[in-house]
Protein backbone atom coordinates (compact mmCIF):
# COMPACT_ATOMS: atom_id res chain seq x y z
CA UNK A 1 0.00 0.00 0.00
CA UNK A 2 1.16 3.62 -0.98
CA UNK A 3 0.50 5.04 3.02
CA UNK A 4 2.24 1.76 4.82
CA UNK A 5 5.63 2.52 1.85
CA UNK A 6 5.41 6.13 2.96
CA UNK A 7 5.02 5.53 6.75
CA UNK A 8 8.29 3.36 6.01
CA UNK A 9 10.40 5.48 4.11
CA UNK A 10 9.79 8.21 6.89
CA UNK A 11 10.69 5.66 9.43
CA UNK A 12 13.85 5.04 7.89
CA UNK A 13 14.72 8.93 7.42
CA UNK A 14 13.67 9.82 10.88
CA UNK A 15 15.55 6.95 12.75
CA UNK A 16 18.75 7.96 10.63
CA UNK A 17 19.03 11.02 12.48
CA UNK A 18 19.70 9.39 15.78
CA UNK A 19 17.84 11.87 17.68
CA UNK A 20 15.73 10.46 20.26
CA UNK A 21 12.40 11.48 19.46
CA UNK A 22 12.60 10.73 16.11
CA UNK A 23 13.77 7.76 16.43
CA UNK A 24 10.89 7.06 18.82
CA UNK A 25 8.25 8.44 16.28
CA UNK A 26 9.77 5.90 13.73
CA UNK A 27 9.24 2.92 16.31
CA UNK A 28 5.58 4.25 16.32
CA UNK A 29 5.36 4.45 12.52
CA UNK A 30 6.64 0.71 12.04
CA UNK A 31 3.93 -0.51 14.67
CA UNK A 32 1.34 0.95 12.81
CA UNK A 33 -1.29 -1.20 11.01
CA UNK A 34 -0.71 -0.68 6.95
CA UNK A 35 -4.64 -0.63 6.74
CA UNK A 36 -6.11 1.97 4.41
CA UNK A 37 -6.84 4.86 4.74
CA UNK A 38 -10.45 6.41 6.06
CA UNK A 39 -11.56 7.43 2.23
CA UNK A 40 -9.45 9.24 -0.01
CA UNK A 41 -7.98 12.63 -0.11
CA UNK A 42 -8.91 15.56 -2.98
CA UNK A 43 -5.91 16.57 -3.89
CA UNK A 44 -3.08 18.89 -2.79
CA UNK A 45 -5.18 22.65 -1.79
CA UNK A 46 -2.95 24.70 -3.42
CA UNK A 47 -2.78 23.29 -6.93
CA UNK A 48 -0.13 21.10 -8.43
CA UNK A 49 1.93 19.22 -5.48
CA UNK A 50 5.25 20.41 -5.97
CA UNK A 51 7.16 18.06 -4.84
CA UNK A 52 9.36 17.19 -7.99
CA UNK A 53 10.46 20.70 -8.28
CA UNK A 54 11.74 21.41 -5.35
CA UNK A 55 15.44 21.17 -4.07
CA UNK A 56 15.57 18.44 -2.06
CA UNK A 57 18.74 15.83 -0.46
CA UNK A 58 19.80 12.73 -1.85
CA UNK A 59 18.75 11.25 1.54
CA UNK A 60 15.04 12.70 1.36
CA UNK A 61 14.41 12.04 -2.98
CA UNK A 62 12.40 8.71 -2.33
CA UNK A 63 10.76 10.19 0.26
CA UNK A 64 9.69 13.21 -1.79
CA UNK A 65 9.39 11.21 -4.86
CA UNK A 66 6.40 8.51 -3.13
CA UNK A 67 5.29 11.23 -1.70
CA UNK A 68 4.74 13.14 -5.04
CA UNK A 69 3.27 9.85 -6.55
CA UNK A 70 0.77 9.29 -3.85
CA UNK A 71 -0.35 13.40 -2.72
CA UNK A 72 -3.64 13.05 -4.37
CA UNK A 73 -4.62 10.43 -1.93
CA UNK A 74 -3.76 12.12 0.68
CA UNK A 75 -6.42 13.64 3.40
CA UNK A 76 -4.98 17.53 3.43
CA UNK A 77 -6.16 20.37 4.96
CA UNK A 78 -5.96 24.19 5.86
CA UNK A 79 -6.62 25.78 9.31
CA UNK A 80 -9.19 28.06 9.39
CA UNK A 81 -8.32 31.67 9.22
CA UNK A 82 -9.90 32.35 12.81
CA UNK A 83 -7.20 29.63 14.26
CA UNK A 84 -4.25 30.38 12.71
CA UNK A 85 -2.34 33.78 11.68
CA UNK A 86 -3.58 36.34 9.14
CA UNK A 87 -3.41 35.48 5.71
CA UNK A 88 -1.04 32.52 6.94
CA UNK A 89 -3.63 29.55 6.01
CA UNK A 90 -4.70 29.72 2.36
CA UNK A 91 -0.63 29.74 1.87
CA UNK A 92 -0.25 26.65 3.71
CA UNK A 93 -1.30 23.02 3.93
CA UNK A 94 -0.70 20.04 6.07
CA UNK A 95 -1.91 16.44 6.32
CA UNK A 96 -2.13 13.98 9.76
CA UNK A 97 -1.21 11.28 8.28
CA UNK A 98 -1.41 9.64 12.29
CA UNK A 99 -3.17 10.60 15.09
CA UNK A 100 -6.62 11.21 16.60
CA UNK A 101 -7.18 12.90 13.41
CA UNK A 102 -5.15 11.12 11.37
CA UNK A 103 -5.73 9.01 8.15
CA UNK A 104 -4.45 5.96 10.31
CA UNK A 105 -5.96 5.91 13.74
CA UNK A 106 -3.81 6.77 16.92
CA UNK A 107 -4.42 8.39 19.95
CA UNK A 108 -0.95 8.58 21.90
CA UNK A 109 0.53 11.36 18.68
CA UNK A 110 0.52 12.97 15.57
CA UNK A 111 2.45 12.90 12.52
CA UNK A 112 2.23 14.23 8.76
CA UNK A 113 3.15 16.40 6.22
CA UNK A 114 3.64 20.29 6.45
CA UNK A 115 4.14 22.86 3.21
CA UNK A 116 4.75 26.26 3.42
CA UNK A 117 4.55 28.46 0.45
CA UNK A 118 7.44 30.77 -0.47
CA UNK A 119 7.76 34.07 1.09
CA UNK A 120 5.56 32.99 3.99
CA UNK A 121 6.41 34.25 7.62
CA UNK A 122 4.39 31.76 10.13
CA UNK A 123 4.44 33.96 12.91
CA UNK A 124 5.63 33.22 17.00
CA UNK A 125 3.60 30.53 18.37
CA UNK A 126 3.97 28.06 21.18
CA UNK A 127 1.64 24.78 22.45
CA UNK A 128 2.24 22.14 24.76
CA UNK A 129 3.22 19.58 22.54
CA UNK A 130 6.80 18.63 21.70
CA UNK A 131 7.34 19.21 18.15
CA UNK A 132 9.67 17.95 15.56
CA UNK A 133 10.27 18.90 11.71
CA UNK A 134 12.23 16.76 9.37
CA UNK A 135 12.42 18.94 6.21
CA UNK A 136 11.89 16.85 2.90
CA UNK A 137 12.70 20.05 0.27
CA UNK A 138 13.12 23.78 0.41
CA UNK A 139 14.34 25.67 3.11
CA UNK A 140 13.06 27.84 6.08
CA UNK A 141 14.50 30.15 9.20
CA UNK A 142 13.84 28.54 12.51
CA UNK A 143 13.82 30.56 15.20
CA UNK A 144 13.10 29.08 18.72
CA UNK A 145 12.68 30.67 22.26
CA UNK A 146 16.70 31.12 23.36
CA UNK A 147 18.22 30.19 20.22
CA UNK A 148 19.33 32.23 17.14
CA UNK A 149 17.59 32.45 13.39
CA UNK A 150 18.47 29.70 11.54
CA UNK A 151 18.09 28.20 8.05
CA UNK A 152 17.33 24.87 7.86
CA UNK A 153 17.21 22.44 4.80
CA UNK A 154 16.23 18.96 3.25
CA UNK A 155 17.77 16.36 6.07
CA UNK A 156 17.82 18.78 8.66
CA UNK A 157 15.37 18.25 12.02
CA UNK A 158 14.13 20.83 14.21
CA UNK A 159 13.07 20.35 17.87
CA UNK A 160 11.05 22.61 19.67
CA UNK A 161 10.25 21.65 23.20
CA UNK A 162 7.02 21.94 24.78
CA UNK A 163 5.43 25.42 25.54
CA UNK A 164 8.51 26.88 23.77
CA UNK A 165 7.70 30.12 21.10
CA UNK A 166 9.16 29.56 17.61
CA UNK A 167 8.01 30.70 14.40
CA UNK A 168 8.98 29.75 10.55
CA UNK A 169 10.04 32.06 7.60
CA UNK A 170 10.13 30.87 4.33
CA UNK A 171 12.37 32.81 1.45
CA UNK A 172 12.46 32.26 -2.39
CA UNK A 173 11.98 28.58 -1.68
CA UNK A 174 8.79 26.70 -0.34
CA UNK A 175 9.32 24.32 2.45
CA UNK A 176 8.12 20.44 2.74
CA UNK A 177 8.71 18.78 5.77
CA UNK A 178 7.44 16.02 7.94
CA UNK A 179 5.83 16.85 11.55
CA UNK A 180 5.36 14.95 14.30
CA UNK A 181 3.68 15.91 17.57
CA UNK A 182 4.18 13.87 21.74
CA UNK A 183 2.98 14.55 24.69
CA UNK A 184 -0.37 16.94 25.17
CA UNK A 185 -1.44 17.01 21.41
CA UNK A 186 -4.30 18.59 22.35
CA UNK A 187 -4.92 21.17 19.08
CA UNK A 188 -6.60 23.49 22.38
CA UNK A 189 -3.09 24.49 23.59
CA UNK A 190 -2.10 26.14 20.59
CA UNK A 191 -1.45 29.75 20.41
CA UNK A 192 0.38 32.47 18.50
CA UNK A 193 1.75 35.87 18.88
CA UNK A 194 -0.44 38.60 16.71
CA UNK A 195 2.95 41.07 16.52
CA UNK A 196 6.36 39.96 14.69
CA UNK A 197 9.44 39.69 16.76
CA UNK A 198 12.49 41.74 14.88
CA UNK A 199 14.17 39.74 12.55
CA UNK A 200 17.14 37.66 13.02
CA UNK A 201 16.63 37.92 16.90
CA UNK A 202 15.91 35.15 19.12
CA UNK A 203 12.49 34.66 20.23
CA UNK A 204 12.12 35.54 24.42
CA UNK A 205 15.68 37.22 24.38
Amino acid sequence: MALAELLELAADALDDTGEAMARRFARCLRDRSPMPPHGGGDGFPLGEFPGLGLRVSARTRPLVDELSSVADRIMWFQSPEARVPPGWAHRSAAAELVGPDGMIAEPSLRFGIFYLSPGLHYPEHWHEAEEFYYVLAGAADWTITGQRRARREAGDLVRTPSMAHHAIETGAEPLLALWGWDGNIDYGTYAYRTTRSPPGRALGA
